[in-house]
């Protein structure tokens, strides 16, 4: 097994969240099998995508960052709810 990473003037942040997005079409063309899933650096050098330009990448990127980060904000006050929610019911309902 090999491991390769990219060097680019492109947006790292953006080329992840563009692979993240695209794993299921990437994986059917790509992968074969039922081992463990990978990419030969052959193929993935082969792959030709169309990138918008570096400004636009970061605004892309900064977008889905934060919404990221909101997600992960909400999800901790909504498990937080949760166990009020749970202690309230334990309280009333003894």
């Amino acid at each position: 097994d090999h491991v390769f990473y990219l060097v680019t003037e492109k947006n790292k942040k953006f080329l992840y969240f563009f692979f993240y997005s695209n794993r299921k079409i990437i994986q059917r063309k790509y992968f074969v099998g039922i081992s463990i899933k990978n990419i030969s650096k052959k193929d993935f050098s082969k792959m030709r995508i169309n990138l918008p330009s570096l400004k636009e990448q970061n605004k892309i990127a900064d977008l889905l960052t934060s919404m990221d980060k909101l997600i992960e904000l909400n999800e901790d006050e909504l498990s937080v709810l949760k166990e009020k929610k749970k202690y309230y019911l334990n309280e009333i309902f003894k």
